[in-house]
């Protein structure tokens, strides 16, 4: 807080400087939900001694621990809640035997199950997620490939084909349209990511695609460059 929530170009919502937390498992399966509350009030505090009007707490959902839990973060003292990477988790609406699945199927996935899915499960604002890929394949070590296909003996981890940055705008096109539609939430849309290149979603330019899904974010959201 000190080093960084003053900087003018930090994240801020209602002007409070917004601290994401990833894995509220961590903290609800220690201190439980009414602890965890009283532990984020003493860090508004804090924050509020520091010059500021408070924290914005939001809590990441991706680690398989947080899911379950989802039910208890308005009683935890969080603010908000979304995914890290919506296209991993959508895979599971591909069938097994499709060992990569195709970005633009997983997309439509996200956009039919998993953001409902995700939403319905708190009374918290949901901020949808958008992602231009997944590949963990850099994180696990290949496993031998079965004669019948079964994606989760091989790859046995998420890797998405064909990302394109057109497929990429349209489901930018698509979390603004699904916004549009709950008013009641403010209009805010996490994109996971800048730079993971080891989990295949990154913003980045590469050799590969240059500038092009940077491009497409831009195109999707209306801004002409």
């Amino acid at each position: 807080m000190a080093r960084y929530c003053h900087l003018p170009n930090y994240w801020r919502i209602d002007d409070k400087p917004v601290l994401v937390l990833w894995d509220m498992s961590l903290l609800i399966n220690r201190f439980g939900a009414a602890g965890t509350h009283a532990l984020l009030d003493d860090l508004r505090a804090f924050a509020r001694k520091l010059g500021h009007p408070g924290v914005y707490f939001h809590a990441m959902c991706q680690e398989p621990g947080v899911l379950p839990l989802l039910d208890q973060l308005a009683a935890s003292g969080v603010e908000s809640y979304s995914l890290y990477n919506a296209i991993a988790p959508a895979t599971r609406a591909i069938p097994d035997e499709v060992e990569l699945p195709d970005y633009g199927e997983v997309a439509a996935a996200v956009i039919s199950e998993i953001w409902p899915e995700i939403d319905a499960a708190s009374a918290l604002p949901c901020f949808p997620n958008i992602s231009p890929g997944a590949d963990n394949a850099p994180r696990v070590l290949m496993r031998p490939r079965p004669a019948q296909p079964s994606r989760a003996q091989w790859p046995g981890t998420v890797i998405v084909v064909n990302e394109t940055p057109a497929a990429f705008e349209a489901l930018v096109q698509a979390a603004l349209a699904y916004l549009n539609q709950r008013p009641q939430i403010r209009p805010v849309l996490t994109i996971g990511c800048w730079n993971e290149w080891t989990e295949g979603h990154y913003l980045l330019p590469d050799t590969r695609l240059g500038y092009g899904m940077a491009r497409a974010l831009a195109r999707g959201l209306g801004v002409n460059r």
